[in-house]
């Protein structure tokens, strides 16, 4: 495995935004603290949020410091202009601030390919530029990267689909589990369905539509029937309330539908044509997941911004490279990345281009690509 960096002059700076850890004490006998804020919101809650809280929030208001429920992890969140910029976990793991295909806890999505004919993970550390191999996976296992044990590091994992065992490496403290979740037809979609801190263990049946989880909070087991045969399961925070949203996407009519985790079923969303590929991410920053396709025949982006409805387009791969969006310059947005298998690049519309991978290799920021 080579590896070689070619970083250009950035061809636009993003928005400047703070991201700070738990660096703010909250004392209860300040009572200016939230003036001194000034825009800045800080909301705690356990659970959903509650909808006149989050109603003060959009609109740039103060909000005081929900009471902690103490069963249960709470999380805070900063706003500043409506944009989160900071969240911490209280009673969760180190950090609750979660980024995508994170191996080394740096909040960067790291440079990562699965080679499928030696069963090897190589990844590029963002936090020292090391490369590291792990061999874990057999030719025909499909990659579930995630943060299995709350760690905030993504841990190495597969799913075998001819015997429905899960294989596990906690990064944590180098154990491994496993863990026979499944049929071999389901579809892998491991997330964090019970807010925890942790990605669940989970897999969508095409052929019934049921949704199969293994709650990692307390081992419970959560099934819900929720899409039909030729939708693709697209899980996601897209309510922004710490857990993962059973949602599909319907390429024959291009419609989304997602069961909001804080309120139930949204109203379905009309995005994308049965050629493209579901890539969703939140690339506004906002804590929310975007609705979002890539075109391969135009290489074109479609993304429903959260934040605002807005609706954002930009041309970027072609035909034969494959979407890898993460926040991988670690400002809180997922970035407009592709991998060209042919070449082994990654190219970032901001202008950075990166050699890392083989042809035949699977990037493993498009485990989830659907």
């Amino acid at each position: 495995m080579s590896k070689r960096v070619t970083a250009g002059a950035r061809g636009k700076q993003k928005h400047h935004r703070l991201t700070t850890r738990r660096s703010i004490q909250i004392a209860a006998a300040v009572s200016g603290a939230l003036s001194l804020l000034a825009a800045w919101t800080i909301l705690a809650y356990s659970g959903a949020i509650d909808p006149i809280v989050r109603q003060k929030r959009e609109q740039g208001n103060a909000v005081p410091i929900a009471s902690f429920n103490s069963n249960s992890p709470s999380k805070e969140y900063i706003y500043a202009a409506n944009r989160l910029v900071a969240t911490e976990e209280q009673g969760g793991g180190p950090s609750a601030r979660k980024t995508p295909f994170d191996f080394d806890g740096d909040h960067k999505t790291d440079l990562s390919v699965f080679h499928p004919a030696t069963g090897t993970w190589h990844i590029s550390k963002s936090s020292d530029g090391m490369p590291q191999s792990i061999g874990w996976g057999l030719n025909g296992d499909v990659i579930v990267p995630g943060d299995y044990d709350g760690d905030g590091k993504s841990d190495v994992a597969v799913w075998r689909p001819s015997t429905g065992v899960w294989f596990i490496i906690n990064s944590s403290n180098g154990s491994t589990s496993e863990t026979g979740w499944g049929l071999n037809g389901d579809v892998a979609m491991p997330g964090d369905y019970d807010g925890d801190n942790k990605t669940d263990v989970a897999v969508w049946r095409p052929s019934t539509g049921v949704w199969f989880i293994i709650n990692s909070s307390n081992g419970s087991i959560r099934t819900e029937t929720w899409g039909i045969t030729g939708d693709k399961p697209v899980a996601a925070d897209y309510d922004g309330d710490g857990m993962a949203d059973i949602a599909v996407w319907r390429p024959s009519t291009g419609i989304w539908y997602i069961v909001n985790s804080s309120n139930g079923p949204a109203l379905p969303i009309g995005w994308g044509v049965s050629s493209d590929v579901a890539v969703p991410a939140d690339y506004d920053g906002d804590g929310k997941t975007d609705v979002a396709v890539w075109r391969p025949n135009s290489g074109t982006w479609f993304i429903l911004k959260s934040s605002d409805g807005s609706q954002m387009t930009a041309g970027w791969g072609l035909n034969t490279d494959i979407p890898v969006p993460g926040d991988y310059d670690g400002d809180g947005d997922a970035d407009i990345v592709v991998w060209r298998p042919s070449t082994g690049y990654w190219l970032n519309i901001n202008n950075s281009t990166t050699l890392w991978g083989l042809n035949g290799d699977i990037p493993v920021p498009s485990a989830y690509n659907r």
